[in-house]
């Protein structure tokens, strides 16, 4: 069982790497994601090895790496997040200082205890008080995905000032990548603890964490090859047909509008392209088709029109009447003052606050 688990994630992470390698348009970040799924890739392949190798120090050696490699998950994708967001070059390395202590920690191992090694896990016969080592290792560990996070907050922050939806695909799919590694990390901290009680066997212990880590690079690739396409960023969607239905396309608008006033996406500020195709079921050539064809606009008008309505909405309400435009157009999904009051005048040909003193007074 663990090598065909560790053969399907060692094909998943070769085929992610493949379309990450053919995209004509890289962007800040790849590197990372790329060293994040090279780790991966050995690291399967390290496990694999470890079912056919029969020699005890061979395979204490490779097990030892497979840890290794394990600690350098996490940084690699918070590094990620900090060059997608523009941190400073020479300062994000320094965050990858606690992984590497983990690795110098892994690699003392033999030299403080002797171990041995039973289907890819080690065994060690320690004191009680270190097996709050490993625990304390996933804490630590921990701590990258939430920082990752709380840097993609404060960027989306920054970027709300001037824009009114972002366009940045990546910024949502890094969040997804995030909040993966943290489920993951729980997962392993459950399977540790019940492995402590002797409910798993050493065998299950292991095909229960590679399961887990195989289907976050699962779902990690799927949410990035089908919603934000950050595997094959190109600019342009290759999968277009070379003839357009305009029938079809008017027919896609319309049930693309009935599925915005039933929905209310357009109320997420961060909402991308990508994500409204997604949550529709639909490829994002065929919302493009949709939007520029069949209503002759495009997302980011469509959206703010969308928004307005809503504002208007929101502002007959008797219930809002003593709150500000402003504080409804926030609710409406508006990320700052002028896109709002720009797209109110372009679609009511009045400024918001001379439309209110006039619906008001009637």
């Amino acid at each position: 069982m663990i090598a065909a688990l560790t053969g399907m994630g060692a094909v998943l992470c070769a085929f992610l790497l493949a379309l990450l390698m053919r995209k004509p348009k890289h962007v800040l970040g790849d590197a990372w994601l790329a060293a994040w799924l090279s780790v991966f890739l050995a690291y399967f392949f390290t496990f694999a090895a470890m079912q056919i190798v029969s020699n005890a120090t061979a395979l204490t050696v490779l097990a030892l790496a497979s840890q290794c490699a394990a600690a350098l998950l996490a940084p690699a994708q918070f590094l990620h997040a900090w060059t997608f967001t523009a941190g400073p070059p020479h300062k994000g390395p320094l965050f990858a200082a606690p992984a590497l202590a983990i690795i110098v920690a892994t690699i003392a191992l033999p030299l403080l205890f002797p171990l041995s090694v039973e289907s890819g896990a080690i065994l060690a016969d320690v004191p009680r008080w270190v097996a709050l080592v490993p625990p304390l290792a996933l804490l630590l560990t921990l701590a990258y995905p939430i920082a990752a996070l709380a840097r993609l907050r404060a960027y989306r922050a920054r970027l709300k000032q001037r824009l009114s939806n972002l366009q940045s695909s990546g910024l949502a799919w890094t969040r997804i990548w995030a909040l993966s590694t943290i489920a993951l990390l729980v997962v392993q901290g459950a399977v540790f603890l019940l492995s402590l009680t002797g409910a798993l066997t050493t065998p299950f212990h292991v095909a229960l964490l590679i399961s887990a880590q195989v289907a976050q690079v699962a779902y990690v690739g799927w949410r990035g090859t089908l919603q934000t396409q950050v595997f094959l960023l190109d600019g342009r969607d290759d999968d277009a047909p070379d003839k357009v239905d305009l029938a079809d396309a008017r027919a896609d608008f319309a049930r693309l509008r009935q599925f915005v006033a039933a929905n209310e996406p357009h109320v997420d500020g961060g909402l991308t392209a990508a994500d409204l195709a997604d949550r529709i079921g639909w490829a994002r050539f065929r919302l493009t088709r949709a939007l520029q064809l069949g209503g002759e606009t495009n997302f980011h008008d469509f959206m703010n029109r969308a928004r307005v309505e809503t504002v208007k909405q929101l502002a007959r309400d008797p219930k809002n009447s003593r709150v500000t435009l402003l504080s409804l157009a926030h609710d409406a999904g508006f990320g700052s003052k002028s896109a709002f009051y720009a797209a109110f005048q372009a679609a009511e040909g009045v400024s918001p606050a001379r439309w209110r003193a006039v619906h008001q007074a009637s």
